[in-house]
């Protein structure tokens, strides 16, 4: 029998999956899979897990994540960290679940398990930033840190509105910053509100922040906003989150295998919705390293 490890965040999205445990433990063991349960815990690293999956990993047919972007980063993290190549699952139980939407993967938690308990799957790209992977998007500048002050109870209830209401709250607050980015086309120096490095279509809950953005072509989508006067914004939103990047003056995109970054001024960086990595940032693309379970 072949084991596979479910791992699932309590805390996540409105925090009801672990109503279904026992369903899905069922369909496994029907399907003569061994199904191991991992919790996680806050504020607590789960690195030993992956070091008995490495070990033994010629046993473990599959990887389970319940849980946002977050969570899947980190499960991703220690993947790439151990070197560990067993195909993903992904229940996508999170507030947003912006990595799971370029898949078109099923939120009905019993439809998915249909899905998960099959052998196909999809080479993913993933970037990596100094040395720390991410799935879906690597971002700095105001707003970007949103998803980090945003409070577990207030995303069950609102969902990804819990973190619109708090972006409305810092959107008076926005200061421009002095950055030097590198990229395959060249050097721009440019005082900017923020900057989004994509490696998928959607951020935040919204699906054509990167409509462009290929999960497997080698190349991120890269969202710059330049600093731009107050009476500005509302196109600039309108147009950022219809996918009409193009058309405004204050926004540049383009698409790169790398980008380097420096900043004079100590920020908060953000991948995947959790605290980033100080500057200088060298931002890489690792090619169709990941196996996601899809249809």
């Amino acid at each position: 029998m072949k084991k596979v490890v479910l791992i699932y965040n309590p805390y996540s999205g409105d925090k009801t999956f672990v109503n279904y445990l026992d369903y899905i433990i069922d369909k496994f063991q029907k399907k003569y899979f061994e199904l191991y349960l991992y919790r996680i815990e806050k504020n607590k690293r789960f690195e030993n897990l992956f070091k008995t999956i490495k070990e033994n990993e010629k046993e473990y047919a599959k990887i389970l994540v319940a849980g946002g972007d977050g969570t899947i980063n980190q499960v991703v993290n220690f993947m790439i960290k151990y070197e560990i190549d067993i195909p993903i699952g992904i229940y996508p139980v999170g507030t947003c679940n912006d990595f799971s939407v370029q898949f078109n993967i099923e939120k009905d938690v019993k439809k998915q398990t249909e899905i998960l308990l099959g052998n196909n799957y999809t080479l993913s790209d993933i970037g990596l930033i100094n040395n720390k992977v991410f799935i879906n998007v690597a971002s700095f500048g105001s707003l970007v840190s949103t998803s980090q002050k945003v409070d577990n109870n207030a995303k069950a209830v609102l969902g990804p509105w819990a973190y619109y209401l708090k972006a409305l709250e810092e959107l008076v607050q926005m200061h421009p910053l002095q950055v030097e980015i590198e990229t395959d086309e060249g050097i721009i120096n440019e005082d900017i509100f923020f900057i989004l490095i994509m490696n998928g279509t959607s951020a935040g809950g919204f699906s054509k922040i990167a409509n462009q953005s290929k999960y497997d072509d080698g190349l991120f989508d890269i969202i710059i906003l330049k600093k731009c006067m107050f009476t500005d914004y509302p196109s600039v939103w309108l147009d950022i989150l219809g996918g009409r990047h193009a058309n405004n003056k204050n926004i540049i995109y383009m698409k790169s295998k790398k980008v380097n970054i420096n900043c004079n001024k100590h920020v908060i960086t953000d991948i995947d919705g959790e605290n980033g990595p100080d500057f200088p940032l060298e931002i890489r693309m690792l090619e169709k390293r990941l196996k996601v379970i899809t249809r």
